[in-house]
């Protein structure tokens, strides 16, 4: 069975409100929110993908990323690791640089049954934040 590790940022302002993305109906677990991030490349460290995960997709620099936790997913032929990353301090202002929707959400207003069941964890230890 073939690893794929995921970096993903839970990006949070001052007022504890948290940037999330649609996903395009067209994927998989299409129409759900998430928190940004991606695929581990070769030769990276989880943190170096998650910088550039987030440079690409929602346009900010990070200044630091401290991890959170991890989730892990069996899925067709793939186990999937998840490393959950806060971010609270970084350049630019985010946005949906691939054209997905985007919104800032209250921390405690975060609905599980809104993001795909891997985020289930995380979002229960941010409700308890």
């Amino acid at each position: 069975m073939m690893i794929r590790n995921i970096s993903v940022g839970i990006i949070r302002n001052a007022r504890r409100e948290i940037f999330i993305a649609k996903r395009s109906e067209d994927v998989h677990m299409g129409g759900f929110w998430e928190f940004p991030g991606g695929k581990v490349k070769a030769g990276e460290s989880f943190q170096q993908a998650l910088f550039r995960e987030l440079r690409e997709e929602v346009g900010i620099k990070v200044v630091h990323a401290e991890l959170l936790g991890t989730s892990e997913h069996n899925f067709f032929e793939q186990h999937m690791v998840i490393y959950f990353f806060l971010v609270e301090h970084w350049y630019d202002m985010p946005c949906g640089n691939e054209g997905q929707q985007v919104r800032w959400c209250p921390q405690f207003d975060l609905a599980i049954d809104e993001f795909p069941p891997d985020s289930e964890v995380i979002i229960h230890q941010l409700m308890s934040d």
